[in-house]
C-alpha cells in the first residue's frame, strides 16, 4: 500500500490486486484457483512490471506460484519482488526462473527508481537497491540508503476495493525499524535502525479509515512503540482532538521495560485498550540469548501497571529459541501460569522459534546448537495459525535444539496453550471471536517492505 501510494503520488500507473479479497478470503484455496484469479486480474492489462509483496518467509513458495502465472500469461514483462526474505536470499530467490529483479531492503524509492528507469529503457545496473539476473548472470547492485518518511504520502486506500477496506483489520505504523537489538529478530538487519512516520500521516489514515470507511484501524505495528514519548502523546491528542474511533481491541507494541504509570495515562481517552509485550521468555537463560534485557520480575511489574491502570497486557512467548531446554520452558510456563492466575495478562501468543533471515542464528546455526530439519520454507509459517490441528500433528518444526528436540519443543507448545485454555481460553487470539465477526483476518500495514 505505502509503495504504490507512493507510486501513484509520482504519477506512475499503478495497480494493487489484493488476492484474499478475489479469493473471497478462502482459507483452504487451491494453486488452481490462485492462478484463475491472478489469470483473471492480469486479462486485459499490458504491464511493464508485475510486483509481489513477500512479507513472511514462510509465503515464498505461494510468491513464485503467483509469479510463475504471470511468467506464463506474458513473459515480456518483468516481474519483480521484495520483502525481509529476498531481500537476505537475494541470489537464491533469483534461481526460479520466474523472478527477475528483487528490490532488497526499503521499496518506495527503489521501486520508483526502477519503474523510470524501464519506462525510459535506462541501464537496471544504474538502480540501487536491486539484484537482478543479466545474460544468466546474478547483478548485485549498490544498496541504496533508507528514505525520509517524511516523504512518503498517507495511504491512499482508494488503491484497493471499497468493501475490502471496510472489511478487514488494517494496522498502522508510527516508525520503521527498532532501536533494540534482539538477537532472532531480522529488523535491525533490514531497516537499520528506526526512523520516524509523521504523527500527522498515521492520524489523517485513522480518521479516513473511521469516517470513510467505518473500519476503525485495529493496530499501531511498530515493533517498539515509545509510550511516554512526546511523539506517541501527540498523536493520543490527535486522536482525541478529532474524535476518531480506533477498533474495540486497538493495540500498540512496546516493551516491559520502557513505561512507567504516568506514561500510560497518555492512553486515556484514546480507545487504545492493549499493549502488546514482546515478553518471549521468562528464563534468565533464554532472555540473555536473546538480548531482550529483561527478567522474570519486570514482566510482572509491568503487567502490573497496565492493569492499575485499565489497559490489558498481551504477551508475545516464544518456545525453542537458543539457550532454551525443557527445564528453561517449564519456568516460564509457570511464569505464564502466574500472569493468567493473577488476571495480568489478557492474551496470549505462543510461537515456536524459527531462525529469521538476516539473522546469525540462520546464517550460523551450528555456533547456537541449531540443527536445521527443512529447507522447505512454507514450513516458516508459524504453527499458530494452524492452532485447530494443534493437537492433531501434522506441522513440521524448521528447526530443533542440541539440548531441545522438535519432539520436546512441540510439546511444550502444546502445554503452553493448554495453560491458557485451562485458565483463560479467551486469551488466545486465533481461539476465540473477540474481534468483530464481520472482519477477515487479512491485514494491512505500511511496512514499505518491497
Amino acid at each position: 500500500m505505502s509503495i504504490a501510494t507512493f507510486l501513484r503520488q509520482n504519477d506512475i500507473s499503478i495497480q494493487i490486486v489484493p488476492l484474499a479479497f478475489h479469493l473471497g478470503f478462502n482459507k483452504n484455496w487451491s494453486p488452481d484457483e490462485l492462478r484463475a484469479v491472478v489469470l483473471e486480474q492480469l486479462k486485459g492489462r499490458d504491464p511493464i512490471l508485475v510486483g509481489v509483496s513477500n512479507q513472511f518467509t514462510g509465503d515464498f513458495p505461494v510468491c513464485l506460484e503467483i509469479l510463475k502465472t504471470c511468467k506464463e500469461y506474458d513473459g515480456n514483462f518483468k516481474t519483480v519482488i521484495g520483502g525481509s526474505h529476498v531481500s537476505f536470499l537475494d541470489a537464491e530467490s533469483l534461481e526460479s526462473p520466474y523472478v527477475d529483479i528483487v528490490v532488497r531492503g526499503e521499496g518506495e524509492w527503489t521501486m520508483l527508481d526502477l519503474v523510470r528507469t524501464m519506462e525510459d529503457r535506462g541501464d537496471l545496473q544504474n538502480v540501487k537497491g536491486i539484484t537482478f539476473k543479466l545474460d544468466n548472470e546474478v547483478i548485485r547492485n549498490p544498496g541504496r540508503a533508507p528514505g525520509d518518511l517524511s516523504e512518503l504520502p498517507p495511504l491512499d486506500f482508494s488503491l484497493l476495493p471499497s468493501e475490502f477496506v471496510r472489511d478487514i483489520f488494517i494496522h498502522g505504523m508510527l516508525s520503521r525499524g527498532c532501536d533494540f537489538k534482539c538477537n532472532f529478530c531480522g529488523e535491525s538487519a533490514f531497516w537499520g535502525g528506526r526512523r520516524l512516520v509523521p504523527v500527522s500521516h498515521v492520524a489523517e489514515e485513522m480518521e479516513v479509515l473511521d469516517r470513510a470507511y467505518d473500519n476503525p484501524m485495529s493496530a499501531l505495528d511498530d515493533s517498539m512503540e515509545y509510550i511516554g514519548s512526546e511523539r506517541f502523546r501527540e498523536l493520543c491528542d490527535e486522536i482525541k482532538k478529532r474524535g476518531i474511533r480506533l477498533h474495540k481491541n486497538f493495540y500498540i507494541m512496546s516493551r516491559v521495560d520502557s513505561f512507567s504509570e504516568d506514561d500510560l495515562k497518555n492512553l486515556d481517552g484514546t480507545g487504545i485498550g492493549y499493549v502488546q509485550l514482546g515478553i518471549e521468555s521468562a528464563s534468565p537463560k533464554v532472555l540473555k540469548m536473546m538480548n531482550k534485557k529483561i527478567d522474570r520480575q519486570k514482566i510482572i511489574d509491568s503487567c502490573t501497571k497496565l492493569k492499575r491502570q485499565g489497559i490489558k497486557a498481551h504477551g508475545l512467548w516464544m518456545i525453542g529459541h537458543p539457550g532454551d531446554n525443557p527445564d528453561e520452558a517449564q519456568y516460564s510456563l509457570d511464569t505464564l501460569e502466574y500472569l493468567l492466575k493473577n488476571d495480568l495478562m489478557e492474551k496470549v501468543d505462543i510461537s515456536v522459534f524459527t531462525p529469521c533471515p538476516g539473522t546469525d542464528f540462520f546464517n550460523n546455526p551450528e555456533k547456537y546448537g541449531i540443527e536445521m530439519l527443512t529447507r522447505d520454507w512454507s514450513s516458516w509459517i508459524q504453527p499458530i495459525f494452524y492452532i485447530t490441528n494443534l493437537f492433531g500433528g501434522g506441522y513440521q518444526l524448521v528447526c530443533q535444539l542440541k539440548d531441545f528436540s522438535a519432539d520436546e519443543i512441540m510439546h511444550f507448545y502444546k502445554k503452553a496453550h493448554m495453560i491458557v485454555m485451562r485458565l483463560k481460553p479467551e486469551a488466545l487470539r486465533y481461539t476465540h471471536a473477540e474481534f468483530n465477526k464481520s472482519k477477515r483476518p487479512s491485514q494491512l500495514s505500511s511496512s514499505g517492505k518491497s
